[in-house]
């Protein structure tokens, strides 16, 4: 099930609906791509126009998220052959033409450069875009990341324009959730990756046969292997206290996203722990989306974060459900139905080590 990331009803924060009622478009609309995993009620309520990765199974072509039925069930089992491509460039003009109904200029934020051609994609569409519409303010952001730690990039921008912020306030925001998302997940088979070329097949060989689980760190400035465990239970007890050696220290609210392949109760455990040892301002469970599984395979879980240095308001819409919150000091618990935790929902605006 997929959840809201926050807690809501600060009237601070203004609806879309209710900043149309006094401007027929926002300053800016924002775009990104279903790498991303934006919550579909997360982009919704933001107004974020999510351009969604190409899949292709036993040459069939599939749009990301679209219900895919057996053939998806297929690929997690790596009974089809499967691969991505970026969005082309006429995918992007469109998606673009259709925000700029809702924003007087755009920003695009694509999924790390290093993963995906998106950004080319994107600028691509950008420029053909400028000859249809002369002087449009239109602007390509690498997120530098992928998950919810591209995510929470978009939700940062979207935040800001909601606000009213022009074009380079929103560039400003999305900028300083770059520097401070991160994302830290685990893989358990690694043959999912070598079959896609991102691992040589010999690594994966040998890691499967000492059961090798990586725990990896993605951040702006690239990923590092930061532990290798036997277990993905040792796994999924490690990423907590990998995702508090890399928070810093420094103020502003933060924030968590548990994500998952086909791992919820694993997930559900994970929130609990997330949950008690940081007490964050929002945590949500969100899956990875089945063009990041392409590559994963289903056993792959981890946790996206960042800090929001500006708090200054919610930083999810009104009416969206908080799956996990809690008031500062509340004792709640992490609900495995889906439903809110127990306690008040709340929020505010906007090396390598040896084997275990």
């Amino acid at each position: 099930m997929v959840d809201g990331l926050g807690p809501c009803g600060n009237e601070v924060f203004h609806s879309a609906a209710r900043i149309r009622s006094v401007d027929a478009r926002r300053p800016v609309a924002v775009i990104t791509d279903s790498t991303a995993c934006l919550p579909e009620a997360i982009a919704t309520e933001l107004e974020i126009e999510v351009v969604p990765v190409t899949i292709t199974i036993d040459g069939k072509q599939h749009a990301d998220r679209d219900d895919l039925g057996q053939r998806l069930d297929q690929l997690l089992v790596g009974r089809a052959r499967a691969t991505t491509s970026a969005p082309a460039p006429g995918v992007y003009l469109a998606a673009m033409r259709r925000s700029l109904q809702q924003g007087r200029s755009v920003l695009c934020i694509t999924v790390a450069q290093r993963f995906s051609a998106m950004r080319q994609s994107a600028e691509d569409a950008a420029v053909l875009l400028r000859r249809e519409v002369p002087g449009v303010e239109i602007e390509i952001l690498d997120s530098q990341n992928s998950a919810m730690a591209q995510g929470f990039v978009a939700i940062a921008a979207a935040r800001r324009a909601l606000q009213g912020g022009n074009l380079e306030q929103c560039r400003e925001a999305a900028a300083r959730a770059i520097a401070s998302s991160h994302l830290v997940f685990a893989i358990d088979d690694l043959s999912y990756l070598a079959r896609s070329g991102r691992v040589p097949h010999l690594v994966a060989w040998a890691a499967g046969l000492l059961q090798v689980k990586p725990i990896v760190h993605s951040h702006s400035g690239g990923e590092h292997l930061l532990d290798r465990v036997r277990t993905m239970k040792r796994a999924l007890e490690r990423l907590p206290s990998a995702a508090a050696g890399i928070i810093a220290s420094a103020g502003g609210e933060l924030h968590f996203a548990v994500q998952h392949g086909d791992m919820p109760e694993q997930a559900a455990d994970l929130a609990e722990s997330i949950q008690a040892r940081f007490r964050p301002a929002s945590l949500t469970i969100t899956p990875f989306t089945p063009a990041i599984l392409v590559h994963t395979g289903p056993r792959l879980v981890g946790v996206a974060f960042y800090r929001d240095a500006t708090a200054v308001g919610p930083v999810h819409p009104p009416g969206v459900p908080a799956r996990f919150a809690n008031p500062p000091g509340g004792k709640g618990r992490a609900s495995r139905s889906g439903g809110e935790v127990e306690g008040r929902a709340w929020g505010s605006l906007p090396s390598r080590r040896g084997m275990r």
